[in-house]
C-alpha cells in the first residue's frame, strides 16, 4: 500500500486560520518538516507553506500505522506531501 492509501490522507493542519489566512490545499503545496511526536496512532509533524510553518496532525487506525508514517516523514523531509505519498509503506 502506499502511503496516499492510509486513513485520512492527507493529513490536515491542526491549527485554526484566521479570516485571509492562506493556507495549502494540494499535497504539492507543503514541504515536510520536523517529525514532532507520536501520540497513541497520530503524528504531528510541520510542513512548510511558502514562507508560513505549519503543524500537521495524522490520525491513524493504528498505533503502528503512525510508527511507520512517522519514519517514513523523517525520510522525506524536505520533499513534498504529494512525493510522500506516492512512498510505499514498510510491511514490518
Amino acid at each position: 500500500m502506499y502511503v496516499n492509501g492510509v486513513e485520512n490522507w492527507p493529513p490536515q493542519p491542526a491549527m485554526a486560520f484566521k479570516p485571509g489566512d492562506s493556507f495549502a490545499i494540494f499535497p504539492e503545496e507543503v514541504v515536510v518538516g520536523d517529525v514532532v511526536r507520536v501520540v497513541d496512532r497520530r503524528v504531528d509533524f510541520n510542513g512548510k507553506f511558502g514562507k508560513k510553518t505549519v503543524t500537521y496532525s495524522w490520525q491513524t487506525l493504528e498505533e503502528k500505522t503512525a510508527e511507520r508514517l512517522a519514519k517514513i516523514l523523517e525520510e522525506y523531509k524536505g520533499k513534498t506531501l504529494l512525493t510522500v505519498g506516492m512512498a510505499l509503506m514498510p510491511n514490518d
